[in-house]
């Protein structure tokens, strides 16, 4: 539907245009008969965009809209619950009994552990087999033993690892972790070009590009930053209260999307391509942020008749759900 309305109104040749926009007043038609409110929505916003000027087509399709059936929650297939506990299958030792390792990460094949020693911040990198001895260590320091960790690297690629302690200043120089037979690849850990003592997170995506977020201007600040350290995003969420900083340990970020999300005490902030910031508040504090493989389907379509700012339509592909329970996925909550 969203091809043939989009040539409907943008092809340049009129004829064309006509004929994609009778075809899709047949196709909506005809598949309107029993659908759910949220699929009728869709298809008469296809409709809607055919002449968005008359107002009283809009109507027409909002009043068809309300008389369609409301989508059941009671569709969607059940979660299937399971007794059995996780059963550890290897233990890979850590070095250094003086070390307090508090912060882990995978990178391809590669595992990173990161952990305060005695006025140092020590990295190792490990293997399914054991860890790649020796560790690299920088000096910190005093008095940030109990410092949040900062540990993150491409989820693909194990060649650079963006390191740093919170409530630190940037880390002066780079470790670099040689090929070794265990670990095959040389990988570099430290700081990112643009990356300030202010940060307090940061996530690298699959597209190789880097969000830190950081106190500036009495707000909470995400900075994204591509591939060859060009600056590509800059957005800001004022802070009420900066006092709250020193009661949050861990600020868990996550990017999923045109948006990012950030999770601030009791606060969610979401960053989206529109350069606007949504605050979502929550009863108790958000101790992490994890993501599954997507089985909604984006809709052309937002809430009316609201009061609050119209939040965009979703539809459940039963499809993908069956496909990735097959592949071994698990959405129980």
């Amino acid at each position: 539907m969203q091809i043939l309305s989009e040539v409907a109104t943008g092809y340049p040749d009129s004829t064309v245009r006509q004929r994609a926009a009778d075809c899709t007043h047949v196709v909506v038609s005809r598949q309107l008969k029993g659908v759910s409110k949220a699929d009728g929505g869709y298809l008469l916003r296809a409709v809607r965009k055919l002449v968005p000027e008359d107002r009283l087509l809009n109507r027409d399709c909002q009043r068809i809209v309300q008389q369609l059936t409301p989508s059941k929650s009671t569709n969607l297939p059940k979660p299937v619950r399971r007794d059995d506990l996780p059963e550890r299958i290897h233990t890979i030792q850590l070095p250094g009994n003086d070390i307090r390792w508090s912060k882990a990460i995978t990178s391809g094949r590669m595992i990173f552990v990161a952990g305060h020693g005695q006025d140092e911040l020590v990295l190792v990198r490990s293997s399914w087999q054991g860890v790649d001895r020796p560790g690299k260590a920088w000096k910190t320091q005093p008095g940030l033993s109990e410092s949040p960790i900062i540990l993150t690297a491409h989820p693909l690629n194990d060649d650079f690892v963006l390191t740093h302690v919170v409530g630190g200043p940037v880390l002066s120089h780079e470790h670099v972790f040689a090929p070794t037979a265990e670990c095959p690849r040389t990988t570099t850990a430290g700081a990112i070009r643009g990356m300030s003592a202010g940060a307090l997170a940061a996530l690298r995506t699959a597209r190789d590009v880097t969000w830190l977020l950081e106190v500036r201007n009495n707000g909470l600040t995400l900075v994204g930053i591509g591939p060859t350290g060009e600056h590509v995003f800059t957005n800001m969420a004022p802070l009420q209260d900066l006092a709250a900083l020193g009661n949050v340990h861990t600020i868990p970020l996550y990017a999923c999307g045109g948006a990012t999300f950030a999770g601030f005490g009791n606060n969610l902030y979401v960053f989206d391509d529109s350069m606007s910031v949504q605050t979502i508040e929550f009863d108790e504090p958000i101790a992490a942020l994890v993501g599954a493989a997507p089985i909604l389907l984006e809709l052309d379509e937002v809430e009316t008749d609201v009061a609050h700012r119209a939040a965009r339509l979703y539809r459940f592909d039963r499809k993908k759900y069956k496909r990735l329970t097959k592949q071994g996925f698990n959405f129980e909550i």
